[in-house]
């Protein structure tokens, strides 16, 4: 059990506060870093907000939302204190986005991911535009046009689904080339019912 597993090393509780400093320290001296262990423990609860909101449990959503927030952003202190230039913390952004939007927050993860250049954390923010309304449409196809066309996008084609998908929410149509595209990628289109070209 990882909650387990990260309190007998850390000696401290999740429901209590975290010694961001003292993680830090340890960070080379466990098997599994502080910052993996409180990521995935984060990822947990953040699953969790997402089973009680499609169930409409928004109380208990709220209750799970607030510990993911706190464990994943005590994550994020600890990597960012560490001062490695190379290490990249978008992906608990990203997680913490996700968070945000299970509980229907979208404009705090818009802010969180304003600057992303990842493909797939672009994808989260252009998904948290259009969960914003109407006005953000334009920009969330921007980004999305922009990040489909990007060579360097490891999830481009995602990316080209939602590009789609935006684009035919602004009123213009564009047609996927489904060779381009993931059987993962082609269903995710078709469910979004969009056009292909086979």
């Amino acid at each position: 059990n990882l909650k387990k597993s990260f309190t007998a090393e850390s000696d401290m509780s999740l429901n209590g506060a975290l010694d961001i400093k003292k993680l830090a320290a340890q960070e080379k001296e466990w098997t599994n870093s502080p910052i993996k262990k409180l990521y995935h423990i984060g990822c947990m609860y953040c699953d969790t907000v997402f089973v009680l909101t499609a169930q409409g449990s928004a109380q208990k959503a709220e209750q799970y939302a607030k510990k993911a927030i706190k464990i994943l952003e005590a994550a994020k202190r600890v990597a960012d204190s560490l001062k490695d230039r190379k290490r990249n913390t978008w992906y608990i952004s990203e997680r913490i986005a996700w968070v945000y939007m299970h509980i229907g927050k979208y404009e705090v993860a818009v802010k969180l991911l304003k600057n992303a250049r990842a493909g797939y954390v672009v994808n989260t923010y252009a998904i948290a535009l259009m969960l914003c309304g109407s006005e953000n449409k334009a920009r969330a196809e921007q980004v999305l046009k922009q990040a489909a066309g990007d060579k360097h996008n490891l999830a481009a084609g995602l990316s080209k689904v939602l590009y789609a998908y935006a684009s035919a929410k602004t009123g213009e149509a564009i047609w996927l080339d489904t060779k381009e595209l993931s059987e993962k990628n082609k269903k995710l289109a078709k469910i979004l019912d969009i056009e292909f070209v086979n």
